[in-house]
């Protein structure tokens, strides 16, 4: 799990361009739907996955409406 902004290599990410070409290392990516959670968790994750998704059509611009 990474919970650093995007422009950040964590050293989760870092790992996996390191260790890619490695053979007998694999790795397993898993949607949000492939995690069992407790309801309240998943409202919580949910809830902030809005908030980022809002956040980033904020930061958009606008299209120019004399273009």
């Amino acid at each position: 799990q990474i919970d650093l902004p995007r422009k950040s290599m964590s050293g989760l990410r870092q790992a996996i361009e390191v260790l890619k070409e490695v053979q007998g290392v694999s790795f397993t990516f898993f949607q949000s739907g492939d995690v069992v959670r407790h309801p309240i968790v998943q409202k919580v994750v949910q809830a902030y996955a809005r908030f980022e998704q809002a956040a980033q059509q904020a930061r958009r611009p606008e299209a120019d409406p004399d273009q």
